[in-house]
C-alpha cells in the first residue's frame, strides 16, 4: 500500500499541487526529507550514548581466602550519571560455579570509585567469579566476567587453618584394635 502511494506521487499520478508533465511531484521531497532526517537523528542518538568504561577493579585482601570478607573498588568513567553499581560474585570449585551468588551494592565514594564488600561463605571455594553491572540512563551496562583465584594454601575444606586443626583418631584406630584382636584369638587357638 505505501509503496504503491510512493510510486504514485514519483509517477506523477496523485495530484498534490501544480506541476508539469515529466516533473516529479514536491509532495516526494516532503516524505523523504523528514525520513532521511529522523533516520540521522536516531544515528546521532544511539552514537552519543556511550557505554561506561571500567577502569580498574580492585580486591582486598590482594590474597583472600575462602570464608572471608572482600572489598572491591571499582573506578568507573562515565559521560553519563550513573545510577548506581552492583558487583555479582560467585563462588566456583574446580571449575563448577555455584548456582547462588552474592549481589551487592557498591557504594559512590569519589567522583569515579564505588567501593562494596563481599562475604565469601563457601569453604570449598577455590576462586571467584565476577562482574559489574552498571545502571545508567535508564540502561543496563554488564562488564566482561572475571575470575580470581583464592589463596587455598594451608585451608581445609572444614573451614580451618591446617595448623590450627588437632589430629583426631580415625581409620587407624580401627585397624590397631582389630589386628590386637586377631593377635589374642591366633594365640589363644594355638594354645
Amino acid at each position: 500500500m505505501l509503496s504503491e502511494l510512493l510510486w504514485q506521487l514519483d509517477s506523477g499520478e496523485l495530484n498534490f499541487g501544480k506541476y508539469h508533465k515529466g516533473e516529479k511531484s514536491d509532495m516526494t521531497k516532503w516524505i523523504i526529507i523528514p525520513l532521511l532526517l529522523c533516520l540521522l537523528n536516531f544515528y546521532v542518538n544511539t552514537l552519543s550514548a556511550s557505554e561506561p568504561n571500567i577502569l580498574e577493579i580492585s580486591l582486598d585482601p590482594i590474597d583472600p581466602k575462602p570464608m572471608s570478607t572482600i572489598n572491591f573498588t571499582a573506578k568507573i568513567e562515565s559521560d553519563d550519571d550513573i545510577e548506581r553499581v552492583r558487583i555479582i560474585v560467585t563462588e566456583c570449585m574446580e571449575g563448577l560455579c555455584s548456582v547462588f551468588g552474592y549481589n551487592e551494592s557498591l557504594d559512590k565514594t569519589t567522583d569515579n570509585s564505588y567501593e562494596g564488600q563481599v562475604l565469601l561463605t563457601r569453604n570449598d571455594a577455590a576462586q571467584i567469579k565476577y562482574h559489574i553491572e552498571i545502571y545508567y540512563n535508564g540502561t543496563r551496562y554488564i562488564s566482561n566476567t572475571s575470575f580470581y583465584n583464592l589463596n587455598t594454601t594451608g585451608f581445609n575444606y572444614i573451614g580451618e587453618d591446617k595448623e590450627k586443626q588437632e589430629s583426631t583418631p580415625g581409620f587407624e584406630l580401627v585397624l590397631i584394635l582389630l589386628s590386637i584382636v586377631l593377635c589374642l584369638y591366633l594365640s589363644k587357638r594355638k594354645l
